[in-house]
């Protein structure tokens, strides 16, 4: 009985021992994967920029004391091989989801760019105003309306978050400025039924050219302004302007009109300000020799010289009594658009039987210039005895 007892004791015991070798070996082998996935952790960290050194370092030293070089060496091997694995998957786990952003990123660039300029202004406001109510009905109105007439994004963000600012600050008078500015610029477009925004929408883009919808293109045009018929780039064609010579030009145009930046702060400017004579003729000269629209003037010698010199010479004369033809000698005494079938014999005639009423000058004579500007190409013509003579202006 008592053999059988130890029997069984000793037993247990080999079996204990057993157990106790098995989970020490169990354990050692689990402690020496954890600090290998330390090292291999620090590894791939390290590849991507992250650092742990502070934690890791102290760490991988208290595991690494006392192992031989077989047992590192054995180690470092298993580190390197999966720290290797371990970065290219996530390397490649990267790029996919990169791709992936970017297709995201797009996406949300393609929607934006396909808003109208209305809908991205609402877009702005609505996300300014996420938390709370910020604008009023007639502020969130301007808003929409700046970004429809002007059709510039960035330059409505800035007028929508630097409102919102100075109204959750509390400063009217900042927001006074802010609200009188964007509306002195939706005020000084040509139509104030159209905008940038509908011009670009239908294919035309130009810094130069402002839209006109029919009925404001007939006003401008009895006013002497040149108008242009303007046609989108759509449908594979090129955009493309034309000056409109006649009303009946422009009410058989089929699209939108234009005037140019250009002619019509010349337009406002003389409709703004109580002018003498002298500034609008200077006005009028102005658009005669910078515009791009198709104009002609009358130049006559200056009144005002008590010598005369060549006047009512023809050319060959005055070369002979050794004149030179100057600019300087000359005052511009009529001017308005040039008409496609306007010829010098035309003018000529006009001129000297059927006179504008508001011509100043004197029958057209023998001496006088006759400047004619076919969308910003300018020629010279003097009107000699028997025909007018041409000369290069530019």
């Amino acid at each position: 009985m008592e053999n059988n007892l130890k029997d069984q004791h000793y037993k247990n015991m080999g079996i204990m021992l057993q157990m106790e070798t098995l989970t020490f070996e169990a354990l050692y082998s689990a402690f020496q994967n954890v600090n290998q996935a330390e090292s291999v952790a620090y590894v791939v960290c390290n590849h991507f920029g992250l650092d742990t050194s502070e934690y890791s370092f102290s760490y991988i030293a208290s595991w690494s004391s006392g192992k031989n070089m077989k047992e590192l060496r054995a180690s470092m091997d298993t580190i390197r091989k999966t720290s290797a694995d371990m970065i290219g998957q996530i390397e490649e786990k990267l790029k996919e989801l990169q791709i992936e952003r970017a297709e995201q990123e797009a996406d949300v660039v393609e929607q934006t760019e396909e808003m109208s300029a209305m809908q991205y202004a609402e877009q702005t406001i609505n996300r300014l105003e996420q938390e709370r109510t910020i604008f009023s009905n007639d502020q969130r109105n301007l808003i929409v309306n700046f970004a429809y007439k002007l059709d510039d994004r960035e330059a409505m963000e800035k007028l929508a978050e630097n409102l919102a600012e100075s109204i959750l600050d509390g400063n009217r008078e900042a927001v006074q400025k802010l609200i009188g500015e964007a509306e002195e610029q939706i005020e000084s477009l040509p139509d104030s039924m159209i905008g940038l925004s509908e011009l670009h929408e239908v294919g035309f883009y130009s810094e130069s050219m402002l839209p006109l919808t029919r009925e404001r293109a007939v006003e401008l045009h009895h006013e002497g302004v040149t108008v242009y018929g303007l046609t989108g780039a759509v449908g594979g064609q090129e955009q493309s302007q034309r000056i409109m010579n006649l009303e009946l030009d422009i009410l058989q145009h089929d699209g939108l009109f234009g005037v140019t930046k250009f002619e019509w702060e010349n337009y406002r400017r003389s409709q703004e300000t109580i002018m003498t004579p002298e500034e609008k003729a200077k006005i009028k000269e102005t658009l005669l020799l910078e515009s791009d629209g198709k104009r002609y003037g009358i130049y006559q010698i200056n009144s005002g010289q008590e010598e005369r010199g060549y006047q009512f010479l023809s050319l060959e004369t005055a070369k002979e009594m050794g004149f030179t033809v100057d600019g300087k000698d000359y005052q511009m005494v009529y001017s308005e658009r040039l008409r496609d079938a306007t010829t010098l014999d035309n003018l000529f005639e006009r001129f000297n039987i059927e006179r504008p009423n508001d011509f100043t000058g004197h029958s057209m004579s023998v001496s006088d210039v006759i400047i004619m500007n076919r969308g910003g190409r300018l020629a010279a013509y003097y009107v000699d005895s028997f025909l007018i003579l041409y000369n290069s202006y530019n």
